[in-house]
């Protein structure tokens, strides 16, 4: 176990561990941030629960393997493995996201949890950009409106979709989008080749749904991207996505 009790680092140590919902600026090598709007007030690194803890205690749950392991002193002298995190509030442990800066990027050590394709923020594990294609008005920019969205004069159709084939799919065993439609719309998963791999109709009306798309039968070794599209039906109409995730 190590153990840190006054959060951040220490002298000797080759990691610094940080808390808050903004991301970092210049984070340094092997810089753990935990998102969370609970103040750090320590952390643990260990394969057993730690006894005592305080409010905005974080445990960092170590195991075998990790998506992101690195040596905890300077020395090189112990190898840490992170698997995931969870911080103490109110009484419990509740699961966190957590990240290690490591080569220029940023890397999700809680990726058994979950993989954020787009989830309305600037937090995201895909860090490539989305593409409006056909006639249609498309808006791409997720890190600014917290969405991606497609809309039609009732005469043209298009669709927008990630531009980077990414190879989380094969990890994870659902995708769950959160989307509204004002008339019937496509979710759709698409191969590196461009085929459709899998479709989930949008009902049409305004209301938002969340709906979920079974992706274990996907090949763990190809990589897909997904897209929202829309054909013109003779009325104006829109449809947008909030949130995809694999779980």
């Amino acid at each position: 176990m190590i153990f840190n009790v006054t959060g951040g680092g220490g002298t000797g140590l080759n990691f610094k561990v940080v808390g808050g919902t903004v991301q970092p600026a210049n984070p340094k090598e092997n810089t753990v941030w935990v998102y969370t709007d609970t103040p750090v007030s320590d952390w643990a690194f260990s394969a057993v629960r730690p006894g005592n803890p305080r409010e905005g205690t974080v445990w960092f749950v170590t195991g075998e393997e990790s998506t992101a392991p690195f040596n905890a002193l300077k020395k090189n002298t112990i190898r840490l493995c992170p698997a995931s995190a969870r911080q103490y509030r109110s009484g419990v442990w509740v699961d966190v996201e957590a990240f290690v800066f490591q080569n220029g990027d940023r890397v999700r050590i809680s990726e058994g949890l979950a993989y954020d394709i787009l989830n309305g923020t600037a937090l995201t594990d895909y860090s490539g950009g989305w593409t409006g294609t056909g006639d249609a008005e498309v808006s791409t920019s997720p890190m600014t409106t917290g969405y991606v969205s497609v809309s039609t004069d009732g005469t043209t159709s298009g669709m927008v979709v990630m531009d980077t084939p990414i190879s989380a799919f094969g990890k994870y065993k659902t995708l769950s989008f959160t989307a509204n439609s004002s008339q019937v719309a496509r979710f759709q998963i698409y191969s590196a080749g461009g085929e459709v791999a899998a479709t989930q109709f949008l009902p049409g009306g305004t209301s938002q749904v969340s709906l979920t798309i079974d992706i274990s039968g996907l090949s763990k070794t190809e990589t897909y991207t997904c897209g929202l599209s829309i054909s013109g039906s003779g009325s104006a109409a829109s449809a947008r996505v909030s949130k995809i995730r694999l779980e």
